[in-house]
């Protein structure tokens, strides 16, 4: 059971492209080239348009999930770097001082 939401787990993130650490733009689906004036040629194509644009739509959404998820990542990264700098100023003020304002 573990096994396979482990797997489920890394097709989620798989999706997303993040568990590769890239975050992939989705692309706009091909029927909205259409040239100025242009419409679709039967109701199929509509159709199928339209699902294309359902598509793109869940796909930028995983795209904006991705990226947000690499913000908070870079975020926490610099918040833990603001912190091991305070420490080491902390610990170098402490040591200048011999000890006494520690």
């Amino acid at each position: 059971m573990i096994r396979y939401l482990l797997i489920l787990f890394m097709l989620l993130f798989y999706q997303n492209g993040y568990a590769l650490g890239y975050c992939s733009e989705p692309r706009v689906p091909s029927c909205i080239n259409l040239s100025f004036g242009d419409t679709f040629d039967d109701e199929y194509d509509l159709n199928r348009c339209e699902l294309d644009m359902d598509r793109y739509s869940d796909e930028v959404e995983r795209y904006r999930d991705c990226l947000t998820d690499k913000i908070d990542d870079a975020v926490d990264k610099y918040n833990g770097a603001v912190d091991e700098y305070d420490d080491a100023v902390d610990k170098f003020e402490c040591e200048a001082n011999d000890g006494k304002y520690c």
